[in-house]
Parts: C-alpha cells; sequence; structure tokens
C-alpha cells in the first residue's frame, strides 16, 4: 500500500514522498524530501506578476491542461 501511496502522489513539479507508512497507533504519515525554494506566492509578489502570469504559472506547476 506505501508503494501506492508514494506512486499517486508522485509528479514532476513537487517534492517526492519518500516514505508513506503509520505509527504505531495507526495515524499515517508522509516523509518527502526537502526542497529549498521560494515559495509560489513570494515568488510571485516579488516579481509582479499579473493575474494571469500567475495563472500560467500554476497551470505549469500543477500540470493542468488548459481546455
Amino acid at each position: 500500500m506505501n508503494d501506492r501511496i508514494c506512486l499517486c502522489l508522485s509528479h514532476p513539479n513537487i517534492a517526492k514522498v519518500l516514505e508513506a507508512d503509520a505509527t504505531e497507533t495507526g495515524r499515517p504519515y508522509f516523509v518527502m524530501e526537502l526542497v529549498k525554494a521560494v515559495p509560489i506566492t513570494r515568488y510571485c509578489d516579488e516579481n509582479d506578476l499579473y493575474t494571469a502570469t500567475r495563472l500560467g504559472l500554476f497551470v505549469q506547476v500543477y500540470g493542468l491542461k488548459s481546455r
């Protein structure tokens, strides 16, 4: 099941899931790689991106397809 969870959460534009498991009490947890980067919202603000450009970046990062 852990491999299935990691595979479902696999995406080239987000941090990789290194491990998925549960504590002794049954609470699930994920261990993800650390990505040192500027938050996307701060990047947009610091670069004065217009709304359309921000949305385009969002589409690119999250792999959405436009209709």
